[in-house]
């Protein structure tokens, strides 16, 4: 039964994610990671915000659909307040990586996973054993993002540069220990359905006196599309185009551990300071320039 009020809405969106999806046969038993920009998939949908939720809700069970089931589907929902308030509620802990992740965790809370920092919600073959796991780290040895490298998970970006993204830029650094960032620990509460755990866990924090930011560089960028780590492709069936990327997480996380120990190297990744300027750092700014840039070339 359609739900739109534009009968146009169903079939552009199931067009698209038919697209996005069509990674998950590379890997049938695959982890995947997918991250929708909800303004550009509105707009290229042509739905109404007031349909949001309805077209957020449309959009997971079609990407479910599409899942193999030995497979895994992962979305962020990502919130950072825990060193200040010092409690995540999987419930009402806010999503800090945008409006899809958000709407999709209405109903879907259950799917939450409890990590103070970096929680997905998650579908599939391994959503029991995951929901279940207590990782005390954010990032390097036993953490989340370890558990997502080793299962060399695909991360696929629909409207937006997929360098938005790309988290495991930290997971990366973490494991090469960079000067610019350290491992912090805290403490507080984990919360679910009142239920109270005290929990501990380390995030690789910024060294405030050296780092501003940290991220891919251009020429990371270059060598991921060089090597055919990050594909991207037009979507252009829906009232506005929009890209989809799909990037190897476990070969484009050797890669830039790989650049990071060899200082010979034009760096991957690089960080920006008090007195260290930006280096062609991919910020979230230049990574919206990025993706104009290349969504207007495939429209020239």
């Amino acid at each position: 039964m359609n739900t739109f009020k534009n009968p146009k809405t169903a079939y552009i969106v199931t067009s698209l994610i038919t697209q996005a999806s069509s990674h998950f046969k590379k890997n049938k038993a695959g982890v995947y990671w997918v991250s929708i920009d909800f303004r550009s998939l509105l707009s290229t949908t042509g739905a109404h915000y007031t349909e949001a939720e309805i077209l957020a809700n449309y959009t997971l069970n079609l990407l479910l659909k599409y899942l193999d089931k030995e497979s895994t589907l992962l979305i962020s929902t990502f919130n950072f307040e825990f060193p200040q308030k010092g409690i995540f509620d999987i419930e009402k802990s806010p999503v800090q990586t945008g409006a899809f992740g958000a709407l999709v965790l209405k109903s879907n809370i259950e799917n939450r996973i409890a990590h103070p920092f970096y929680s997905f919600l998650v579908f599939g073959k391994k959503a029991p054993s995951l929901l279940r796991s207590k990782y005390e780290n954010s990032t390097g040895d036993d953490s989340i993002f370890e558990w997502i490298i080793e299962h060399n998970t695909q991360l696929i970006t629909v409207g937006h540069h997929y360098v938005k993204g790309l988290s495991s830029i930290h997971h990366a650094e973490n494991e090469v220990d960079v000067e610019y960032r350290y491992s912090k620990k805290f403490t507080g509460l984990s919360v679910r359905k009142n239920m109270n755990e005290k929990i501990h866990c380390s995030f690789y924090v910024r060294d405030l006196n050296t780092c501003d930011f940290s991220s891919l560089t251009l020429a990371g960028d270059e060598y991921f599309r060089h090597q055919g780590i990050v594909q991207s492709a037009n979507f252009d069936g829906g009232k506005r185009p929009l890209i989809i990327y799909s990037l190897n997480l476990f070969n484009a996380h050797n890669a830039m551990v790989d650049n990071l120990r060899n200082k010979n190297k034009e760096q991957f990744i690089d960080y920006f300071g008090p007195s260290r300027e930006c280096n062609n750092i991919i910020t979230g700014k230049i990574a919206d320039k990025l993706y104009m840039s290349e969504l207007n070339k495939y429209h020239q």
